[in-house]
């Protein structure tokens, strides 16, 4: 029996619609983030068959390090009425007290869904909302992670993960993960010595051969230096600190500019597209920035060049130039973290796999810095724009 629902998708959570064998089934999809493989401890069948990896009968599995598996999945007993539900507890097989994973899911066949998953230890979880009450097929993606020592560089809102009631724990965890990993691009020393540069940036060179999320490394690269030594083009340059040419003239050495590449994706965006079925995607992801910080407490490129330039009419001069040499359509548009007018559909076909297809969104900021005559290299503005959208499948 079969339910043909419309597909539509829910913070994260794929939900599919019927099946033309079964009335409703669950599949979590999970990758594992941290060093340390998980096994199953226990699970239990309350109601329903076990249909891990969409073969019957087959129960929950281990999820390797580095990995990203079907951990779990049921479906509802052929000929029956009661829906399905399940738990099912995944810990480190060598160290217990490591962590611990648990997933409880109860879908009975006329509403009231109910779904839970929460880690024990310094797991994080990353990607999970709950199901909603109606509907009874249900394909997730989550991401599990090891919480970092040490303090965020960068505490949003000025407040600790307890106490952000309007930003939900996976949010959270993403921005905890990409503050610890991504280098701080207002230190000039820190981007040149660990970004390497690249002259002509390719992003499909930069495709993950496997999906991992949060990304280990999303700053990709640079882009070789731009000297600003024209006087015309830095008497332009608005400054909050030295805002007048007197000022440039006693106390800074040069500017200069740099693009820096980088990539991201949104597990929200990320389809799962079971064998057999084909799929045509035309949306566009929408991804955080990895400069937050950097975004939020300094001048954007427009303000520099033309907002607060002493010389606005030469200062969309140089934006060109800026544009020109690091391939952006406008320095002076506000910053997006999403391609826009993205319209160009992609159609993956059928095939005899599992898929997860992953919005890859490549990303360009363009920084503006300023070197004093005492060789200290401060940020003056940066702006960021998303370039393009690569939606690429993996296997799974």
């Amino acid at each position: 029996m079969a339910y043909p629902l419309k597909k539509k998708e829910i913070a994260g959570l794929v939900f599919t619609g019927g099946h033309e064998n079964y009335m409703g089934f669950f599949q979590l999809n999970i990758c594992n983030g941290t060093d340390h493989d998980l096994v199953v401890e226990s699970s239990s069948l309350m109601w329903g068959v076990w249909f891990t990896s969409e073969k019957d009968n087959t129960e929950p599995v281990g999820i390797p390090a580095g990995a990203t598996v079907t951990a779990i999945g049921l479906k509802t007993s052929e000929d029956t009425w009661t829906g399905y539900a399940c738990r099912c507890r995944w810990v480190d097989e060598n160290d217990p007290s490591y962590g611990a994973i648990s997933l409880y899911v109860d879908v009975p066949f006329l509403g009231g869904n109910r779904a839970r998953l929460s880690t024990e230890g310094d797991l994080l979880i990353s990607g999970w909302r709950d199901l909603p009450w109606e509907g009874h097929t249900f394909v997730g993606n989550v991401t599990i992670t090891k919480e970092r020592n040490g303090k965020l560089n960068v505490i949003l809102d000025n407040n600790d993960s307890s106490s952000q009631s309007s930003i939900d724990q996976g949010i959270y965890t993403y921005y905890r993960q990409l503050y610890t990993e991504n280098p701080d691009v207002t230190s000039w020393e820190t981007v040149c010595n660990k970004l390497p540069e690249v002259d002509n940036f390719s992003p499909a060179e930069y495709i993950l051969p496997h999906y991992t999320y949060p990304l280990a490394k999303p700053s990709l690269a640079r882009s070789p230096v731009l000297a600003i030594t024209d006087p015309t083009y830095i008497q332009s340059i608005g400054d909050p600190k030295y805002p007048s040419m007197y000022a440039k003239d006693l106390f800074v050495d040069r500017y200069f500019a740099v693009a820096v590449h980088s990539f991201n994706t949104n597990p929200r965006y990320v389809l799962s597209l079971r064998k057999g079925n084909a799929q045509t995607l035309s949306r566009a992801a929408n991804v955080n920035s990895l400069h937050y910080h950097a975004l939020n407490t300094h001048w954007s490129l427009n303000t520099a060049l033309h907002m607060k330039s002493p010389n606005p009419g030469i200062g969309i001069e140089l934006a060109s130039m800026l544009d020109e040499k690091f391939g952006v359509f406008s320095v002076l548009e506000e910053s997006m973290t999403r391609v826009g007018n993205y319209d160009i559909k992609q159609t993956f076909k059928a095939t005899d796999h599992n898929l997860l297809v992953v919005p890859w969104v490549f990303l360009t900021a363009v920084l503006l810095y300023r070197m004093e005559k005492g060789q200290t290299v401060g940020l003056v503005a940066i702006s960021e724009y998303a370039d393009s959208q690569i939606n690429y499948p993996y296997e799974f």
